[in-house]
Formats: structure tokens, sequence, C-alpha cells
């Protein structure tokens, strides 16, 4: 099998129509669709049977237990088939040759062990393209490229299966999110990717989507959320300036949750030697935590 295209599912039936007419319209053949079904409620397993049904292409279904994005993540990467794991949400579509593409690509950097994988372009469903690139393909790491261009955002990003299954998501008990972004920051510590200008996944932000209720998973998420603060504080690519706007988050999250962040095992990066300057603004302050 040549890619797994992996997609976690919570409540979405009514989005998997879309995304399932854009695999059946790839002119690639050798993948396979991977759904983990991560609790949901609604329609889901029941849509996904319906495609299973069809033996158009080749799908297969888990369903778990309600426990985030990431630990279903954690757990298809355990269950992919294909060389390349094309990581595809639910509220998301494929570009009519974006495997293709993808596997173009895998071609010319397969050879070289220092590759980690493919990243693309994840427009708006209205076409809206950001970031603007000036390249066709580019070959660096995640952190070069993110400073280079100015990003924070999402792309469409494809893995080499044996390259992510290195790098699992931590699990932090009774929380359910940890951002990819800082997974993708540490990968680079072993590889680059492969960059190309092409558009390879549309989406959009859907009211019941991570982007659209980012307060609530700051509150429910506490420990994920340090974590990634403090992580992004040190990182000396970042722009100073989102430096300290992370430094000052972590520390509004640590005089709440200080006792409870020391259980979480962990390598924890330095604080940079200013933060203890915002650690003192912070404390002494009337600062709150608002989410």
């Amino acid at each position: 099998m040549k890619i797994t295209v992996f997609t976690p599912a919570y409540n979405r039936a009514y989005t998997l129509d879309r995304l399932y007419r854009s695999l059946t319209g790839q002119n690639f053949e050798d993948f396979e669709w991977l759904v983990v079904d991560d609790g949901s409620t609604d329609e889901t397993e029941q849509k996904i049977g319906e495609f299973i049904s069809q033996k158009r292409i080749s799908i297969r279904c888990f369903k778990t237990v309600n426990q985030g994005k990431l630990r279903a993540m954690n757990f298809g990467v355990t269950k992919a088939y294909g060389k390349l794991f094309f990581i595809l949400d639910s509220d998301d579509y494929l570009a009519g040759d974006a495997l293709n593409k993808v596997w173009e690509n895998y071609l010319q950097i397969k050879d070289d062990l220092t590759f980690g994988g493919i990243i693309g372009l994840r427009p708006f469903a209205n076409g809206q393209t950001y970031p603007k690139v000036d390249y066709k393909k580019i070959d660096c790491t995640y952190p070069q490229w993110c400073a280079r261009y100015n990003f924070h955002g999402e792309t469409a990003d494809v893995f080499l299966t044996t390259a992510i299954k290195e790098f699992p998501f931590p699990v932090i008990a009774d929380e359910h999110y940890f951002s990819e972004d800082m997974l993708w920051y540490q990968m680079a510590k072993k590889y680059k990717m492969r960059f190309i200008s092409d558009a390879l996944v549309y989406g959009e932000y859907l009211p019941d989507g991570i982007t659209k209720n980012i307060g609530n998973l700051r509150k429910n998420n506490p420990l994920s959320f340090m974590m990634y603060y403090r992580y992004f504080s040190s990182q000396k690519t970042i722009p100073l300036r989102r430096r300290f706007r992370f430094c000052y988050e972590y520390w509004l999250f640590w005089k709440v949750y200080h006792k409870k962040f020391k259980q979480v095992k962990t390598d924890k990066e330095p604080i940079p030697f200013w933060g203890y300057i915002i650690f003192f603004y912070v404390i002494l302050s009337f600062r709150k935590l608002r989410y």
C-alpha cells in the first residue's frame, strides 16, 4: 500500500460525503482510507458503513471511546498500511490530483533518509490561500519554513509512516487535545520536509471545530497548553514578540495549574532568561487567566 489517508472523526457525519467524493475522485488507486471514529454519537458509523458497502475504495474503520484527535492519531498510525500517512480532517477534502502529487514528490525523496514527509498548502474552500509562497518546492525543516513565511496555521501534512511512528503525541490524563505544531517542531530535530506549493487539501472552519472553540480547549486542556506555551517561548526561530506572548500565557496558566503540571512527565524546554521578568510581572500583577 502506497498511501494511508487518515481521518479522525467525531460527530461529523454531515461532512463525510464531501470528503468521500474527493477520495473516490482521485486518479490514484493504491491508497486506503483509514477512519478512526472517536466515539461519535451521530450517524458517523452508519455513514462509513455505507461507503464501505459501495466498494469503490479501500476503507477500514475503527471505533473507539471518545479520547480526542491526537490519541486517535496515535492509534491510527499503528494501523496504517501505507508507506505515507496523509492526515485529512473530517471537515476537509482532497484536491483532485492530491495523491498523485504526493506520490510523485515522495519518489523524488524516498532514498534520502533525512526526509520525514511532504507538506502542501491547505487553502480555504473559498479559494483563499495562506500563506503566499514564492517557490514550487523547497526542502527544509518545519521551523525554518514557518520562520521564512511567518506562518502559523494549518497545512496539508503527509508523513512517512515510519517517521511519524517515532513521535507519538503525549498522552495527558483527562485531556483530549494537544497542538500538532509542537510535534512537527520536535520532528524537525531529526527530519526535514519537502514543501510544495500545490494545494493538496481544502478546508473551512466549522462552528463545532477546534478553531472556533479555542477558549473551551484551553479550559479543558490546561496542561497541554502549558506545554505548548513553554515549548514555543523557547524556540529561537519564532519572532521574539510571539515568544513573549507564549511566555506570558505560560505563566498565567502556571499561576493556576503549576502543582498539577509537575505531575506531567515530559521534557520541559528551558525558560528564556527574560521569561522570568515576565514571571514576576504576571505573579505580582492582578492579571488572571482568561480562556
